[in-house]
């Protein structure tokens, strides 16, 4: 019995650290997509700065249309990140815990 007991510990133990690799790798993810949405506002920002600076530049457009253009892009940017981010590593992260338990389950006998 207490041989089966130490294989059951080593099979969750195994599934614990799984979970945390998956858990880390789509941490690092998110993390990489919230830099560049960081990136994308901050670069909305410096594109209208310059637009709205410089004296010279020739867009054959009015300054203020070219920034009103340019800021609807900067938000569908940014809206496509947060999809990417929170919908669909947000949801495989989570299955990634919601598969887990059941395999703890299954390792201890149950059979839930």
């Amino acid at each position: 019995m207490a041989e089966n007991t130490k294989d059951n510990f080593d099979q969750v133990w195994e599934i614990a650290k799984e979970i945390g690799a998956y858990e880390r790798h789509f941490n690092q993810i998110q993390h990489q997509y919230r830099v560049l949405a960081s990136t994308w506002v901050l670069a909305v920002f410096a594109a209208t700065g310059f637009i709205l600076s410089s004296e010279q530049l020739v867009l054959g457009m009015p300054k203020e249309l070219a920034i009103a253009g340019l800021s609807p892009f900067g938000g569908i940017g940014i809206t496509l990140l947060w999809i990417l981010d929170v919908k669909v590593y947000g949801k495989l992260l989570s299955a990634c815990f919601n598969v887990g338990p059941r395999h703890v389950y299954r390792a201890v006998g149950n059979d839930t």
